[in-house]
């Protein structure tokens, strides 16, 4: 396999990388959230002089709310760092679509690619007879043939 290809599978790859860590990011401050909002537990100690004063103390379960949170954190990471390697990814992708030689190609390489267009609706901003699976096809010919 050509590294054109590999590159937009892996850019393609990325693409929907984001959108799922994205996703986890957001039930896991929601489940986050609940836990702030219900998961207060509260509890009567006695101390202080000769354990006469009473002391009312009230908290989260610390254990899993601390995973959770060391959890939202590494999803952050990993999301900024996607970003980053999608950032660079771009240029690669854009040099490599505007460098084609056919026409056709490289329209439905935009606009798969660089547009962000799902197989179907490539093919019909490409226009009439054009199918997702015929555009498919084409830009995986012309990476197999260049």
């Amino acid at each position: 396999m050509r590294l054109e290809k590999n590159i937009l599978k892996q850019y393609d790859s990325v693409l929907k990388e984001i959108v799922e860590t994205d996703r986890r990011i957001r039930e896991t401050q929601a489940k986050i959230e609940r836990m702030e909002k219900a998961g207060t537990v509260t509890d009567s100690v006695s101390g202080g002089y000769g354990g006469i004063q009473h002391f009312k103390i009230e908290g989260l379960p610390t254990t899993e709310y601390n995973r959770q949170k060391s959890l939202l954190l590494a999803r952050k990471l990993k999301l900024e760092n996607l970003r980053k390697k999608l950032e660079n990814m771009i240029d690669v992708v854009e040099t490599y679509i505007f460098s084609m030689d056919d026409s056709e190609c490289r329209r439905a390489a935009t606009f798969k690619y660089i547009d962000k267009m799902s197989w179907k609706k490539t093919a019909e901003q490409m226009g009439s007879g054009y199918t997702e699976s015929g555009c498919r096809m084409m830009i995986e010919r012309y990476i197999k043939k260049h």
